[in-house]
């Protein structure tokens, strides 16, 4: 996971105050990167969700550098996705990194 302020990426040419990308990386060498654009507003349960594990893994990581805490599922249906957005995150994506083991989604 790592941030960017403001946003690295736009849509339809705005930029965001923050973004957010969750990376993972499979055993077999494949990523999946997921690209969240934040902007000013009231308090989200994703964002709540992500600072409790942080702060949990604040806490590991001061015992483990390597600590890992599971943040479980996140419920999707809070996010507003535009149709096309998540093939044209994953192109960027490549391009960005160089690698070819991002598999488009739609």
């Amino acid at each position: 996971m790592h941030w960017h302020s403001p946003s690295e990426h736009t849509i339809d040419g705005q930029s965001y105050p923050l973004e957010l990308h969750l990376v993972h990386k499979a055993s077999d060498g494949n990523h999946t990167v997921m690209g969240i654009l934040f902007q000013y507003g009231d308090s989200d349960p994703i964002v709540e969700k992500l600072e409790e594990g942080l702060k949990r893994l604040a806490k590991e990581g001061e015992i483990n550098e390597e600590a890992q805490i599971p943040l479980g599922a996140i419920d999707t249906e809070h996010l507003r996705v535009r149709k096309g957005a998540l093939l044209r995150r994953a192109v960027v994506l490549n391009m960005l990194t160089g690698e070819d083991n991002f598999q488009r989604t739609s």
